[in-house]
């Protein structure tokens, strides 16, 4: 649970910190603040970052949200230490956004904001949203922190112009490894995510 919960220190306002600085940190944003009133074109990095337990779930997890809020927060570079074992949660984190399918399909490259409803926002729900312009898809990464709870989640697109879904697919890691299965996208998805599970759905449009 503190692991989970650390995540929160680099963005969250409202997060006081359960360790010894009982303070609310929201790190990223403080250090670009700091960078630029220092100077406007200095760039930001969080480097030698490790969440630990790389072979838990929960250790996936984390590392799974931080790669998302390194984006929404508009973190300029970061270095994660040192390279996790193969096929181990962490590891997959990584290949969520960079090789999902083991054929080079990642994380689009335009983020795309997204409204968590409160009542998923509570139960431990955290999304990331992107469009890959390249493929004509839209890709949302989806994480369900509860370590006993699953999750029903809806995902609506609102766009200027009605969007056609050809097909959507779920890319899902549970403590057992990667499965993907066809799901659903007409005009939204729903999905269930188990306790302790973090995946990506990829709409094809």
């Amino acid at each position: 649970m503190a692991r989970l919960d650390a995540v929160r220190t680099l963005w969250d306002p409202e997060h006081v910190d359960r360790s010894w600085i009982r303070e609310r940190i929201q790190l990223i944003p403080r250090l670009i603040k700091i960078a630029k009133q220092a100077r406007p074109d200095l760039r930001v990095a969080i480097g030698e970052y490790n969440f630990y337990a790389e072979k838990s779930q929960s250790g996936g997890i984390a590392l799974a949200e931080v790669l998302g809020v390194f984006g929404v927060e508009g973190l300029d570079y970061a270095y994660y230490w040192n390279i996790p074992p193969k096929n181990s949660p962490a590891a997959d984190a990584f290949k969520l956004y960079r090789n999902y399918d083991g054929k080079g399909g990642s994380f689009g490259d335009y983020r795309l904001p997204v409204k968590i409803a409160k009542s998923n926002s509570d139960s431990g729900i955290a999304a990331f949203s992107s469009t890959n312009q390249a493929r004509n898809q839209l890709t949302t990464v989806l994480i369900n922190r509860s370590y006993d709870k699953s999750a029903r989640t809806v995902l609506r697109v609102s766009a200027k112009e009605k969007l056609v879904v050809k097909s959507a697919v779920l890319y899902l890691r549970d403590e057992h490894g990667f499965r993907n299965s066809t799901i659903s996208c007409a005009d939204s998805c729903e999905v269930i995510l188990p306790a302790l599970t973090f995946g990506m759905i990829v709409m094809n449009i």
